[in-house]
This record gives structure tokens, sequence and C-alpha cells, in this order.
């Protein structure tokens, strides 16, 4: 399997994945499903209702499925901002939360009125909801309606980042995930504290409550938990070898990570350790989860929604590989072309190079890859000046890595 350091650690393999990173095979079933859509830029959220599966896009809506994730419609008479960073469902009631505020439908999506007069150009990340209480986490803090939308008030007593990503509920207890760590709020928003002990790093992308346990999913943070509703947070990142989480979801005892390049990681000891879960999963920079039924989908940064069966992805029988597959792009701010060096080792594995750009469209790129000592040049002259990120495949592994193009 190649030279490695004395004493480093190895995953345990299985000799059909051995062979199947030499020599990349078609697999009869894979773990995750390519739901072929809905194809509206990054998928920032995902919310489910029945059979009704609602995508929010960074910018083509909100998009529908009826039939697990199999065909999409695209849901957005009436929204005036197609970029959509979050989803809540509430019986016949759908918001969505825009860069230019919150939305409602009734009608499953057919139709939208704006509900945000009060913080107009309110840029929504998050939105929850407990009772009638609906609280929304924006760009100016939380902002709180009793009346579907109609009115809304601010609550930020005590919450000095104004900056809400994300949003969780438990009882009495309403957890706020901002830049600057958690904040709790025991009164419906109207105090808020501080509640930091134990984290490393303090950018919180998304929260996810079981009974006790409080999960956040931090950016370069990884997952820490709570289990005394946030006083103290402990980190839980064994074998989470992707750090950047943008989500959580939770499914009994099975706690999955979305992560910003490493895919999906699934917990079944409260995040005490991880295992990448990612065979199938050929987008694995994942921006949203949700859990319906017998099913986990997985919201991705290339505009795609792939499906998996939890048994499939939790059961006992699993294959797992080596993660050493990296590689190095140079140089880093470019202008005429980037080099990249996985070296031979892995040169003669590699399937497929794409780059996209930071709206989740896909550039032209080389079709199969041609190395040389491990190196391929790759002209970048024609793209704008902007942020890229570069994809590469070697059988079921797939990284990501960003480069910037100046002019």
């Amino acid at each position: 399997m190649g030279n490695y350091k004395k004493g480093k650690r190895m995953k345990k393999c299985y000799i059909l994945a051995l062979f199947l990173f030499a020599f990349p095979l078609n697999i009869s079933k894979a773990q995750w499903e390519d739901c072929n859509g809905p194809y509206g830029g990054i998928v920032h959220a995902l919310a489910i209702c029945n059979n009704n599966i609602f995508a929010g896009t960074s910018w083509g809506g909100v998009f529908l499925s009826t039939d697990n994730g199999n065909n999409w419609t695209k849901n957005d008479s009436g929204l005036t901002n197609t970029e959509v960073y979050s989803l809540l469902i509430s019986g016949n009631n759908i918001f969505a939360g825009t860069i230019r505020g919150v939305f409602l439908s009734t009608d499953n999506g057919n139709n939208w009125t704006y509900k945000n007069s009060e913080f107009k150009n309110t840029f929504c990340f998050s939105l929850a909801i407990s009772g009638n209480y609906i609280f929304a986490g924006v760009n100016g803090g939380v902002v709180l309606s009793t009346d579907n939308g109609n009115n809304w008030t601010e609550k930020n007593s005590g919450l000095t980042d104004n900056t809400v990503l994300s949003l969780a509920i438990s009882g009495d207890y309403i957890f706020a995930g901002t830049g600057r760590g958690v904040f709790l709020s025991t009164d419906n928003g109207n105090n808020w504290t501080q509640k930091n002990s134990g984290l490393t790093k303090t950018c919180i992308n998304s929260l996810a409550i079981s009974g006790n346990n409080i999960f956040a999913g931090i950016e370069d943070g990884g997952v820490f938990l709570s289990t005394d509703n946030g006083n103290n947070w402990t980190e839980k990142n064994s074998g989470l070898t992707d750090t950047v989480v943008r989500s959580l979801t939770i499914s009994g005892n099975n706690i999955f990570a979305g992560t910003w390049g490493g895919g999906v990681f699934l917990s079944t000891d409260n995040g005490s350790i991880w295992t990448q879960k990612n065979f199938g999963l050929t987008e694995t920079l994942v921006k949203s989860l949700a859990i319906n039924g017998n099913n986990i989908f997985a919201g991705t940064w290339g505009g795609r929604v792939f499906r998996a069966k939890l048994s499939d992805i939790t059961g006992v029988v699993e294959i797992e590989i080596t993660n050493n597959f990296q590689f190095v792009i140079s140089p880093n701010p470019a202008s005429d072309y980037i080099e990249i060096n996985v070296g031979t080792r892995h040169a003669l594995s590699l399937q497929n190079i794409e780059i996209y750009n930071v709206y989740g469209i896909r550039m032209e790129h080389p079709p199969t890859p041609s190395f040389q000592d491990g190196e391929l040049r790759i002209d970048v002259s024609s793209l704008l000046a902007g942020v890229y990120f570069c994809t590469m495949s070697s059988g079921i592994n797939k990284i990501t890595k960003s480069f910037v193009v100046v002019k």
C-alpha cells in the first residue's frame, strides 16, 4: 500500500476495500445515491414533511420532491429572493429564510408571501419553532414572531453577537449559535447568556439536541458536546478527519455530521468516535442533512442531494479504506496555471478532476487526468479572479481544496 512512516497507525481495511483503492471498480450497491438535482446552487437547507422534501438553494430558490428525491420541481412563485439559507415546516406552513428576510407558503411551496416587513433586507441564517413561537436567526440577532410571521420583534438582550447562524430548542431552553459561541435563553429570547466554557472555537454553524445532549457543529472546530444545558462543552472529534462541520442531524443513537470536504461522518456513542460514511457520495462538501423515515438526505455544495438508507449507513457490515490520499495545489494564488501534485503513489488510481466556483457551478476541467511524476498542470488563465474549489477522486475517496485566481 505504499511507504508509510514506521509506527503510523492505519485504519482497519478489508481486502475488498484494498482492491477498490488500487483498481477502482463498479460496486452494485453504494451507501449513497445521487438524486440528480435539484441543481439550484448550494443546497443550504433541507426540510421534510411526510413525503415532501424541500431543498433551499443558493440561487434557485426552493425545490420540492414528492418521490423521495428522484425528481425535483422548482417552487418559487412569489419568492422574490431565491437565495434560501434556511427552511422550517410547521403544519401546513413552510417558512423560507433568505438573504432578504422570511417568506411563508401555505400551499406546499407553490406560492410564497413575504413575511419580514419590519426587518427588510435581513439575512436569515436559521429558523426554529416552539409552539406558536417562531424564532429567526438573522444578521441582526434573533427575531420572534407569534403570528406566523406577520409581525416580528427583536430579542437581543445579552446577545453580544448579532449574527445568529443556528438555532435549536428543547423545552424552555433556546440555544443560539453565533460567530462568538453559544447563547442560551430560558424566557423566549427576552434575555440571553453566553455559554462557551470548554469551546476552543466559537463559530457555531449548527446545533442539534437529543435528550440532555446538545451537539454543536463548529467551523474548523469539529463537534462539541454539552450535557448540562451548555454550561460546559467537551470536544468530540476522535475520527473526525474534517473539523469544518456545517450540519448535524440525529436519529436515535446515530449522530450525523456533514463536513465541508470530508463528507458525512457517523457517531453511535454521543460523538466519542466518528466514522466516515461516504461510499457513493461523489460530492463531499456537505451543507445540509435531514432524515425522513428510513432515509437520510445530504445537500451538497455542488447543487445535488444524495440519499442513503439508514440501515446501509449504520449497518455492521462496512467497507473502509485508508484515507491518506491528499494533493497539493501550487502556485496559490495563481494567475495562468495551477500545478497539482498527488505523488506517484495515487496518480494511477485517480478517476476525475473537477473545478467549481463559489456558486457551485462546475468549470471546464480536464478529462481523464494525465500525470507526469505525480504532477498535473491545469490552465486557469480563462477563469475570472476569485476563489475556486478543485475536487479530485481516487476510488471512493474524494478530496476538495480551494485555490485563488488573481489577475
